[in-house]
């Protein structure tokens, strides 16, 4: 996930984009798995549908399918994000989007922000990655896509209470 963040006099723009080529890349790999069935079901000519090597087949083709079907919903479901602190309008906005996902908007005042912190997400098997956690009084909570530099959401933070504080709302 890439993260864009612009700064100007007035507003503050947190953007995460899931880009386009990795889309693609997503897609693309979604097709090797569907060489399993291809191979196994229905290049070789079956007789005996009943016997346990089809079944065996039959089986790992129904698991790669299934592998198939994960990089494809990764590719056209992947969250695209953006953050949007604007003095002018005094707005807090987030926005989600994907190709198969209706794009949400979410608008309330910046005075409803009660903190902006750093979320850090642990996985079992690989670094943690990051995002800029936005909570509102009325409970409700907003996270920037993720990275796995800390280094970029910390500073993505401090450009963001910099604007909140440089123009009164924070």
């Amino acid at each position: 996930m890439i993260i864009q963040v612009s700064d100007h006099a007035k507003r503050v723009d947190i953007i995460s984009i899931m880009p386009v080529g990795k889309r693609i890349f997503f897609a693309l790999l979604s097709l090797i798995p569907l060489l399993a069935p291809y191979e196994l079901l229905w290049r070789v000519q079956w007789h005996d549908y009943w016997n346990p090597v089809f079944l065996l087949f039959a089986l790992v083709s129904v698991g790669a399918i299934a592998v198939s079907g994960l990089f494809l919903f990764a590719a056209l479901a992947g969250l695209s994000s953006q953050m949007t602190f604007n003095a002018l309008r005094s707005t807090f906005t987030h926005s989600e989007r994907a190709p198969i996902v209706p794009q949400r908007t979410q608008v309330l005042p910046l005075s409803s922000i009660r903190s902006i912190h750093i979320r850090t997400q642990e996985w079992s098997d690989g670094p943690p990655s990051y995002s800029l956690r936005v909570t509102m009084f009325n409970g409700a909570v907003f996270d920037s896509g993720s990275s796995e530099s800390r280094q970029e959401i910390e500073q993505a933070k401090v450009q963001v209470e910099d604007f909140l504080n440089r123009t009164g709302n924070f």
